[in-house]
């Protein structure tokens, strides 16, 4: 799991702070060049599911993975009538929606940029479906202002145009095209605010389609007091109230990299 201490406060050096000494000069800025991780949710993730939507007997854990593609998919039971409160993107009905989480070493005051690509899988079965990939304060809650989570969001409605943007607490703005195979989004938290995200979509050329951002407009949520620990989350839900199919089933590739940041006062 890559999470990297990016920057020396005091130097500005790469890979975190140094020891002491020595000063220097030079044209070039500090730059972290990071190999991304492609999340295998089989090994090392904790799977919550509330109501129950996850088929454990598929996979591993609750999903499967493919060294090969780098897709991740899971499969659901199914459930009908569908429900809000398994739309990641709304505050209504809280957030009931099947997730993994894993601890990073960081707290909600710390400064924490986390950067995603996602890639559907459009093979797998058409439903209105919803992925997000980023942190949260409290991925075990399924109260939205508990959970706090930011980061990356994909949706598809049946067969129609993908759509890959930035999700914030309860919400999500995104961009939806045929021509897109993924979105990469980046969203920055620190000193007890959950701050905000940015995205860019991608054709098959590789060049972008789309781009746009999400303010959480969540500061100060802890008034600065307490220090709690933040994880990352992956949650599979609806875009929207409609049923999900017995046996459907999602497909992503997630790729991500963290930095964890030590600015100093």
């Amino acid at each position: 799991m890559p999470v990297f201490p990016v920057f020396d406060p005091t130097t500005g050096a790469s890979g975190g702070a140094s020891g002491g000494g020595g000063g220097g000069g030079g044209t070039s800025g500090p730059t972290n060049a990071i190999t991304p991780e492609v999340v295998d949710l089989t090994s090392g993730w904790t799977l919550l599911d509330p109501d129950g939507l996850i088929d454990t007997t598929y996979g591993t854990n609750g999903a499967a993975f493919d060294s090969g593609t780098g897709i991740t998919t899971v499969k659901f039971v199914g459930t009908s009538p569908g429900d809000s409160k398994y739309m990641p993107a709304t505050t209504s009905g809280g957030h009931f929606w099947p997730r993994w989480y894993r601890s990073i070493p960081a707290t909600n005051l710390g400064t924490v940029v986390m950067s995603v690509d996602l890639k559907n899988d459009p093979s797998v079965t058409s439903w209105d479906r919803a992925v997000v990939v980023g942190v949260a304060n409290d991925p075990t809650s399924t109260v939205v202002n508990t959970m706090d989570g930011t980061g990356a969001f994909f949706r598809r409605a049946g067969v129609s145009a993908p759509g890959y943007g930035v999700w914030t607490i309860g919400a999500q703005t995104s961009g939806s095209n045929l021509t897109q195979v993924r979105g990469v989004s980046t969203i920055m938290r620190a000193n007890d605010s959950l701050g905000s995200g940015t995205y860019i979509t991608v054709k098959a050329d590789e060049l972008a389609q789309n781009s746009g951002s999400r303010n959480s407009n969540f500061n100060q949520g802890n008034s600065g007091v307490e220090i709690n620990p933040v994880y990352h989350i992956v949650g599979f839900g609806t875009y929207g109230t409609g049923d999900i199919p017995v046996g459907a089933v999602t497909g992503i590739r997630i790729t991500q990299t963290t930095s964890i940041i030590a600015f100093g006062a």
